[in-house]
């Protein structure tokens, strides 16, 4: 896992691929598949809109059954600016929150009955294991990640 120097050195040119932590994730209440929606405000509620409205339970299934595949990489920012130690800081998703979503349904039990996502398959210890980790790429700002995040807004 990278360290925080060189996530910020290798930022200022291109982005840095790294496994985040799981526990590390957070998704984007600002995320442009939102819009309309009003504001959103934690992880639960984030998921509970993406999962109603934007058919998470498609890319859950999949992840449930082929596992999480490495080459589709979520693009993070720090959560707090300045802040991306990957062992101690948060990073908030810019692309990849439906990815992100699933995994989370898939992977907690208490998040599936508060979003009503119950008839998911379970996976197993293997699977669980595998999912607590994200294929990740960082970049400093929302701006510096490129004109695909956010639908280039």
């Amino acid at each position: 896992m990278p360290t925080f120097p060189e996530l910020e050195a290798s930022a200022l040119s291109e982005p840095i691929s790294f496994d985040c932590p799981l526990e590390r994730l957070r998704l984007d209440p600002a995320n442009s598949r939102l819009a309309g929606l009003g504001p959103i405000g934690d992880n639960a509620a984030v998921v509970k809109a993406l999962w109603t409205e934007m058919s998470v339970d498609e890319v859950a299934i999949s992840i449930a059954a082929n596992g999480y595949y490495k080459h589709e990489p979520l693009l993070v920012i720090p959560a707090v600016p300045g802040k991306a130690d990957p062992k101690t800081d948060s990073f908030l998703v810019v692309e990849g929150n439906r990815r992100l979503a699933a995994t989370l349904l898939l992977t907690d039990q208490k998040l599936r009955e508060r979003v009503k996502a119950t008839d998911l398959p379970l996976i197993g210890d293997a699977r669980q294991r595998a999912l607590q980790e994200l294929p990740s790429y960082f970049s400093r700002t929302r701006k510096s990640s490129g004109p695909t995040s956010d639908f280039g807004m």
